[in-house]
C-alpha cells in the first residue's frame, strides 16, 4: 500500500472550495440537504483527512480558494508553487470563512494575518503564503511534482510506525 499520500490538484487548480452560489444559494431553502453535504465535506477534511495513519501531503499546484484551506490544514504539510493563488473570497460575496475554514485559519495563521486575509479577500501567491505560514515552503511550479515526490520518498523511507505515532502524538498533543 501507500507509504505517503499525496494531494494535489489538476490543470490550473488545487481546489477552489466549495461553489458558494450552489452551496449557499441553492441550498437555502433546503436545510436537510445543507446539513447533509456539510457533515460530508468536514468529515473527510476534518477527520478523515487529518487522521489518516499515514503522512498526508498538499502539492498546492494553483488555485486554492476557501474551503481549500481545511484541505491544506488537514495535510500534515504542506508545499506550494510560487505562481500558486490563495484567496478567501467570501466576504466579497457577503459571506464569511466558517467552519473549517475558520478553524483552519485559527490553526495556521498569525491572528492578523488571518483577519487580513479573512476581511479584505485579497488573494496571495505561494511565496506569501510561506512567508505566514500556511505552508512549508514554496517552490517554483515546474518543479513542484519533483520536489514533492523527493520529499514523499524520503518519508516513505522511514519506519511506518515510528511515522504514525508521531503523527497520532502530535494530533493528540493538541487536545491536552
Amino acid at each position: 500500500g501507500a507509504h505517503v499520500v499525496i494531494i494535489t490538484g489538476s490543470g490550473p487548480a488545487f481546489c477552489a472550495g466549495m461553489d458558494l452560489k450552489e452551496f449557499f444559494a441553492a441550498l437555502r431553502d433546503k436545510p436537510d440537504e445543507y446539513d447533509r453535504i456539510t457533515r460530508i465535506a468536514t468529515e473527510w477534511r476534518g477527520r478523515t483527512l487529518r487522521y489518516y495513519p499515514k503522512p498526508t501531503i498538499a502539492a498546492i499546484n494553483g488555485f486554492c480558494f476557501g474551503g481549500a484551506f481545511a484541505i491544506v490544514e488537514g495535510c500534515d504539510f504542506a508545499i506550494a508553487a510560487e505562481e500558486a493563488t490563495f484567496g478567501l473570497s467570501e466576504i466579497n460575496f457577503g459571506g464569511f470563512p466558517g467552519g473549517a475554514v475558520s478553524k483552519a485559519l485559527a490553526n495556521l495563521f498569525r491572528p492578523r494575518d488571518a483577519l487580513f486575509y479573512g476581511l479584505t479577500g485579497r488573494p496571495f501567491n505561494g511565496k506569501r503564503a510561506a512567508e505566514i505560514g500556511f505552508v512549508n515552503y514554496a517552490v517554483p511550479l515546474s518543479g513542484l511534482a519533483a520536489d514533492v515526490r523527493a520529499v514523499a520518498s524520503e518519508i516513505a523511507k522511514k519506519n511506518a510506525e515510528g511515522l504514525r505515532a508521531t503523527k497520532e502524538g502530535y494530533r493528540h498533543s493538541l487536545d491536552m
